[in-house]
């Protein structure tokens, strides 16, 4: 099982120095990469049995790298390190962090790589049925907005080049993105829908995000159960 302090383990003293302006993050990678290292089968990218191309961010240049090759947990590490929550990872002469602050969804990523039909999977805390309460809710609603148009844009400037399926997300707005107690009954519920929908693919382009993938998808009605 997974919980919050092997990804998020708070620090009371590295959240201080990170308020105090002595470090650039306010969380330890340290669990995170425990939690790699006991997990990946492999200690190398290229040694996946299915290509597998990372995607993060130079710190210094702000431009999308992409790594599909050398030791596999310093790649996972930086596409993971969320600025100023986690440090950013040294690979070589230069640090990377996540990748989805150049590039949230690279889809011509995938293109320039050859690839004809892409089936994408919305992530990210789900899309909000009502306004936001508080200063984090607010936070949040904004930056789906900010992904749900810039995927949009993405989508419909290739869709003349590839086929693009949108997945509908996941209905998650009862669970915490802090609340790991849950963690496989989501890997459960996201493996059934993405399966369901690339059973039922129609095989057409889709010129923009679809409304179903714009809403949310229950897939059980029976609350999750605790781990």
């Amino acid at each position: 099982s997974l919980r919050r302090q092997d990804v998020f383990p708070l620090s009371p003293l590295t959240s201080a120095r990170g308020l105090l302006g002595r470090s650039n993050h306010f969380i330890s990678n340290a669990s995170l990469r425990s939690v790699l290292e006991k997990n990946i089968p492999y200690e190398r990218l290229e040694e996946a049995s299915l290509p597998v191309h990372i995607v993060a961010t130079d710190l210094k240049s702000g431009r999308a790298a992409i790594l599909a090759s050398g030791p596999a947990v310093p790649a996972l590490l930086a596409s993971c390190a969320i600025p100023g929550v986690f440090p950013p990872v040294a690979i070589g002469r230069r640090e990377f962090v996540d990748g989805g602050v150049a590039n949230h969804t690279p889809i011509t990523v995938a293109i320039e790589m050859g690839a004809e039909k892409i089936y994408v999977l919305p992530v990210g805390y789900p899309w909000l049925n009502r306004e936001p309460t508080n200063a984090l809710g607010m936070a949040l609603h904004a930056l789906a907005r900010i992904v749900e148009q810039k995927l949009d844009a993405e989508v419909e400037a290739n869709r003349n080049v590839a086929d693009i399926q949108v997945l509908p997300a996941l209905d998650l707005a009862d669970v915490s993105p802090a609340d790991f107690s849950h963690t496989k009954e989501l890997i459960d519920w996201g493996y059934r829908s993405a399966r369901r929908q690339l059973e039922s693919s129609n095989g057409r382009a889709q010129s923009a995000i679809p409304e179903k993938a714009k809403r949310p998808l229950r897939l059980d009605p029976s609350p999750v159960r605790a781990a």
